[in-house]
C-alpha cells in the first residue's frame, strides 16, 4: 500500500513538471518574440537573407538579435559592433544596397534603405555609425 501512496503523490507532480517544461520550452518562445540561443545564427542568417547582405564581419563583436511580429509578420533586428574598415568591407561585399543612396541623418548615421525585394520582403533598414562602429539590420518579411 505504500508504493501506491508514493505514485500517487509523485504522478501530480512529475505531470506539473512536464506541463512546465513545454510550456516553457515551446510554447512561450514560439508566441513570445523571443531568440532562443539555438535560433540565433538561423535568424541572423535568415535577416541577411531577406535583405541581400552579405555575412557578418569576422571581427564583428556584441551580436544580439531581436525578434518582433506575429505569425503573419516578422522582424528581425540585429546589432553588431566592428571597426569602420570591416564595416565598409561588409557594406561593398552586400548586393543589394549597391546603387542605394545613403542617407546621412542629423546625428552622422547613415541610412541605407533595403527595398522590397525576393521571398516577400517587405524590406528594411541598415543603420551605420561609423564612428561607434555599430550596424543596425532592420529587415521585414510577410
Amino acid at each position: 500500500m505504500k508504493t501506491f501512496k508514493n505514485v500517487r503523490y509523485r504522478l501530480p507532480f512529475i505531470l506539473l513538471v512536464l506541463f512546465a517544461l513545454v510550456v516553457g520550452l515551446f510554447v512561450v518562445p514560439y508566441f513570445a518574440n523571443i531568440v532562443m540561443p539555438w535560433q540565433k545564427a538561423g535568424a541572423i542568417s535568415t535577416a541577411l537573407n531577406w535583405g541581400g547582405l552579405a555575412d557578418l564581419p569576422r571581427q564583428s563583436n556584441h551580436i544580439s538579435v531581436e525578434m518582433k511580429g506575429s505569425m503573419f509578420t516578422r522582424e528581425y533586428i540585429v546589432r553588431f559592433t566592428a571597426d569602420s574598415t570591416e564595416i565598409n568591407d561588409w557594406l561593398n561585399r552586400c548586393k543589394r544596397i549597391k546603387g542605394n543612396i545613403p542617407v546621412v541623418e542629423a546625428d552622422r548615421q547613415i541610412k541605407y534603405n533595403i527595398y522590397p525585394g525576393e521571398n516577400g520582403t517587405i524590406g528594411g533598414t541598415i543603420q551605420v555609425d561609423k564612428e561607434k562602429g555599430r550596424v543596425v539590420i532592420d529587415m521585414s518579411h510577410s
